[in-house]
């Protein structure tokens, strides 16, 4: 929620390409430290491990938010309900093969989620913006 009322305030600092490109290197950065933190058991490595969890799922939420702000501003208006509808139909696809991915063992699933994040943060910096 707080993702969700802090999106417009982070628009009027910064385009929308690097308010994406920033959200995902979050969301990337937070993997790396759960990978990281996830092997000690003590209330310090919990603790953190929660907070980090939290940044990640800002950053993730913040990003899905910015997409329906975003979109109708980066897509030619006669193309912006089918390609919303195509980015939403590879999304529900990759949904279905998360419960896949979270059964493999332990540091593969948080890495390939820090993987698609930096890659999805290097690919919004190709994103066209409409002024």
């Amino acid at each position: 929620m707080v993702a969700y009322l802090t999106m417009n305030r982070m628009l009027s600092c910064a385009r929308a390409k690097v308010t994406f490109c920033i959200c995902f290197i979050l969301a990337g950065l937070s993997g790396i430290c759960i990978m990281m933190v996830s092997n000690g058991d003590d209330d310090q490595v919990s603790s953190a491990f929660i907070v980090l969890v939290i940044l990640a799922r800002f950053g993730l939420a913040a990003n899905f938010n910015l997409v329906y702000i975003q979109h109708a501003k980066m897509f030619p208006i006669l193309f912006t309900v089918t390609s919303l509808g195509i980015s939403n139909i590879v999304c529900r696809m990759s949904v279905a093969l998360a419960p896949l991915v979270a059964e493999v063992r332990d540091p593969y699933p948080m890495a390939i989620f820090t993987a698609l994040a930096f890659l999805t943060a290097v690919a919004s910096l190709f994103l066209r913006e409409e002024h």
